[in-house]
């Protein structure tokens, strides 16, 4: 069961990948299995949206449930594990209904 997370560090210097409101960052996108032990990670841009990271996480990757924070609850990436048959388990934003 892959989890998929992210960390945002706040971090001047050399190692910032991008700007975002707060400053200088970059993103730590990590697969995991069940048991927390890693599987896969992309870094990213303070910027850039978690959603460009999810496809890459999870290639080739086999599993029947998905648990992820919001970042990666966009309906185009839902749909998509939904057709493979993987169980969906992502907050919805706040806002929105779940169905």
């Amino acid at each position: 069961m892959p989890i998929l997370v992210r960390q945002v560090p706040k971090k001047n210097g050399e190692q910032s990948l991008g700007r975002s409101r707060g400053g200088f960052s970059c993103k730590i996108h990590l697969t995991v299995d069940g048991l927390g032990n890693p599987l896969r990670f992309t870094l990213s841009a303070g910027q850039r949206h978690d959603i460009t990271q999810a496809y890459d996480l999870l290639e080739g990757l086999d599993f029947d449930r998905l648990i992820a924070d919001r970042g990666y609850s966009a309906e185009h990436f839902v749909q998509y594990l939904l057709d493979r048959g993987i169980e969906v388990v992502i907050p919805p934003q706040p806002g929105t209904t779940q169905a």
